[in-house]
């Protein structure tokens, strides 16, 4: 696994292979680098942790509830119909059906909520859980000179007015990013800011349209309704363009 430190204005932007990896496709000896452009204080990394290890449980939950699914399903199905029919045999009421489908209901979704969460804390979970958190405490570090071109590339952009930065993006004439081609970097890049916008899909379609205009508008909209981060975008941007 990586996990990159990019230091910017406010908070620092820490992206990893967490956010878009599967528990599955994690080796039971996984290890973890951190890569930064220089030494990370303690504090530092002791915050940058916390958001990796909030990651992990992520993946974790995801996995074990797609693993899990099936007999939670089944479980739920059960409740739902015996609960049903117990209802409709042996408690008699004026509006048939109607009483005995939602208390089905009720009980079927309190059922799947319970599993849930014996799931999250079965022996399954843990161990997938400890093999993360063991990588993540035993990490260790590596400088690198492209993500200190990513620093002052994110500090040139806090330059721009967000509609020259919206107009630049549009329009594809954003500087230059020169750094190496980093697949993992680009990747868990688009999943932070998938997980920050939930209309980044739609926005990075967007993109493809020829109007300039039209596109510039459409971003500032982003920025003032959805929040989008424009400094996060037009760096993604420009990482992506090298491949």
């Amino acid at each position: 696994m990586r996990a990159y430190y990019i230091r910017r204005r406010g908070e620092p932007l820490i992206l990893s292979s967490l956010l878009y990896a599967e528990a599955d496709g994690l080796c039971d000896d996984e290890s973890m680098i951190w890569i930064s452009s220089g030494l990370i204080r303690r504090e530092e990394e002791e915050e940058a942790s916390k958001v990796i290890y909030r990651e992990a449980d992520d993946v974790v939950s995801l996995w074990i509830q797609n693993r899990r699914y099936i007999p939670r399903l089944v479980i739920s199905a059960v409740v739902f119909l015996f609960s049903y029919f117990f209802f409709t045999l042996v408690i008699r009421d004026p509006i048939p059906m109607i009483d005995e489908i939602l208390i089905g209901l009720l009980l079927a979704t309190l059922a799947w909520i319970w599993l849930s969460r014996l799931d999250e804390k079965s022996s399954m979970a843990e161990a997938k859980r400890e093999v993360l958190y063991s990588a993540i405490e035993n990490a260790s570090f590596e400088y690198s000179d492209d993500i200190k071109v990513c620093e002052e590339y994110y500090e040139s952009l806090y330059g721009y007015k967000a509609l020259e930065l919206s107009r630049m993006i549009a329009s594809s004439t954003l500087p230059e990013l020169a750094v190496k081609d980093d697949p993992e970097l680009e990747r868990a890049m688009k999943a932070y800011m998938q997980k920050e916008n939930k209309a980044m899909d739609r926005i990075l379609k967007r993109l493809e349209d020829d109007e300039e205009e039209k596109t510039t508008r459409f971003l500032l909209h982003q920025a003032a309704v959805s929040g989008l981060d424009l400094q996060n975008l037009a760096f993604y941007i420009a990482l992506t363009s090298k491949s």
